[in-house]
């Protein structure tokens, strides 16, 4: 019995199944706590499966290889181009949206295990295989490694002491506002502008309401 429904599953195309998969991600009870995604996430559903995703591997069955079909989505990836109206010469991918794709890969592979379509998912890892690297000095190259819970738990132990006081307020922005790069570095207003800061360190000082949590600054 089972080999007849894997069988049956194997009929159907990649494209057959992103159809189902986003009926479901678009629906009322899309996301993986069965509430409604947000019209983001919904767009991005739409965008690098939909769309790309369908493009690099839509035609084939899951009786096709696992590598073969890694092998097709890396290669998409990899040569897949900014859709600049008017040049010819469009940029490829920036590696965090290459990365974007491949996750989002994988968490449809995740989709076709819950359709026991596989038993494992076939698109797994291959995030690692556009992990952002760091070109500044100050890490020599290297991957950023994102701070675990622990050693979050140790900066605030720090933070805490009565001479570092003031920097609670920065660290609790830094790690828990969800707060991007670029809205904290800089910009420039217009061409020829002075550069300027979006979020000094003189906007930490002198608040006059303290916190309701730690009674503190």
């Amino acid at each position: 019995y089972e080999g007849t429904k894997l069988l049956s599953k194997n009929r159907l195309t990649f494209s057959q199944y992103i159809d189902k998969c986003l009926k479901e991600k678009k629906g009322a009870h899309g996301s993986e706590t069965n509430e409604e995604l947000g019209d983001g996430s919904k767009e991005e559903w739409e965008r690098l499966v939909g769309l790309y995703l369908r493009k690099w591997i839509g035609e084939a069955k899951p009786v096709e290889g696992r590598k073969t079909l890694q092998k097709r989505i890396i290669d998409g990836i990899n040569f897949t181009r900014n859709a600049q109206r008017g040049k010819r010469n469009a940029k490829p991918w920036a590696q965090r949206t290459k990365k974007a794709a491949a996750v989002k890969a994988s968490e449809f592979g995740k989709w076709l295990v819950g359709e026991e379509v596989y038993e494992s998912n076939p698109f797994e890892g291959l995030a690692k295989e556009f992990r952002s690297k760091s070109k500044g000095k100050e890490t020599g190259g290297k991957e950023v490694v994102i701070l675990t819970v622990e050693q979050v738990k140790k900066v605030f132990e720090v933070a805490s002491r009565p001479e570092h006081a003031k920097t609670i307020p920065y660290f609790s922005l830094l790690f828990f506002g969800g707060l991007r790069s670029e809205e904290a570095a800089g910009y420039k207003k217009r061409k020829g502008e002075k550069f300027q800061r979006r979020l000094s360190w003189e906007q930490f000082e002198g608040w006059k309401s303290k916190s309701k949590v730690t009674g503190g600054v």
